[in-house]
C-alpha cells in the first residue's frame, strides 16, 4: 500500500473522531437545556405575632368586663394582611362562643406593629367564670382554627372571673390556666378551654 493512501486513511478517520466529539457535546448541551431549572425553596411563612406583654387589659384574670381590648400585633411584613377573632367560653364541639372577628390592613407607613382595637359584645354571665380568647392569623380554616398553609397563628386568653370567691372561680390555678391560649407566643391556640380548679 502506498504511503500516500496510509496518511489520507489515517486524517480520515482523525476527522469521523473529531466530528463523532462535536455531535457528542451538542448532544450533552441539548441535554442540559432541555432539563427543567430547578425549583426554588418555598418562601417561609411568618404568622402576625402578639405582644403578650403589652396586651389591655393585661393577661391573665379579668375581674370587670372591659369596654375596650387593645392587642398589639407584630408583623414580620409589615404590608402583610390579617384577621383576628375572639371568642367567649369557646365550644369546638358546637362551635359556640363567637364574639367578634375582623381584619387588619397595612397602613400608609407600613409599620411593623399594628394594634387592634374593638369593643367586645355584652358581657357574659356575671354569676360564672369565662375564658376570652383573641387569636389572630394570616387565614383561619374555620372560625377558630389558625390555617397552618398560610403560617398559622397565635392567640392571647384571660380568665373572666366577675365574682372572686362567690361562685364564680373561688381558686385560680395560673398553672393550669397560663398555656391555654398560646400565650407564649408560639403561636398554637388552644382547641378548648381550661378548666378553673374548684374548691372542696
Amino acid at each position: 500500500m502506498a504511503p500516500g493512501r496510509i496518511l489520507a486513511r489515517g486524517g480520515t478517520r482523525r476527522v469521523a473522531l473529531a466530528a463523532g466529539s462535536v455531535v457528542t457535546a451538542l448532544a450533552l448541551f441539548a441535554c442540559v437545556i432541555a432539563d427543567p431549572p430547578a425549583e426554588l425553596p418555598a418562601p417561609v411563612l411568618h404568622h402576625p405575632t402578639i405582644v403578650h406583654g403589652s396586651v389591655f387589659p393585661p393577661t391573665p384574670v379579668l375581674n370587670t368586663w372591659p369596654a375596650t381590648f387593645a392587642i398589639p400585633v407584630e408583623l414580620l411584613d409589615p404590608t402583610q394582611f390579617f384577621n383576628y377573632a375572639m371568642f367567649v367560653d369557646y365550644d369546638r364541639i358546637g362551635n359556640a362562643g363567637f364574639n367578634t372577628s375582623g381584619s387588619s390592613a397595612p397602613g400608609s407607613d407600613n409599620a411593623r406593629f399594628r394594634v387592634v382595637t374593638f369593643t367586645p359584645g355584652k358581657a357574659p354571665d356575671s354569676t360564672e367564670c369565662h375564658v376570652v380568647e383573641f387569636l389572630v392569623a394570616v387565614s383561619f380554616i374555620n372560625e377558630h382554627t389558625p390555617d397552618p398553609t398560610t403560617g398559622g397563628g397565635d392567640s392571647v386568653s384571660w380568665l373572666y372571673n366577675p365574682t372572686p370567691g362567690a361562685g364564680g372561680c373561688p381558686y385560680y390555678d395560673a398553672g393550669q390556666f397560663a398555656d391555654a391560649g398560646g400565650g407564649d407566643g408560639s403561636g398554637s391556640p388552644s382547641d378548648g378551654n381550661p378548666n378553673p380548679v374548684p374548691t372542696d
